[in-house]
C-alpha cells in the first residue's frame, strides 16, 4: 500500500487505504476499533504523507 507523495493525493491515498480496511480489517499493521477509527488514521496517514513532500 504504498502511499502517493503531494497535497492533491490526499483523498486518493484515504479512500485507498479504506479500501483495504474493508478487505482486511487492518490499515497496515493496525486493527481499528471500528469503520470511523480506521478513517481517522487513514487521514492521519494520509496527510502526513502530503506533509513530506
Amino acid at each position: 500500500m504504498p502511499l502517493k507523495g503531494g497535497k492533491s493525493q490526499v483523498s486518493q491515498n484515504i479512500a485507498e487505504m479504506m479500501r483495504s480496511y474493508k478487505k482486511t480489517g487492518k490499515i497496515g499493521n493496525t486493527t481499528p476499533k471500528n469503520k470511523a477509527h480506521a478513517a481517522k488514521i487513514a487521514a492521519a496517514a494520509a496527510y502526513k504523507k502530503a506533509g513530506e513532500k
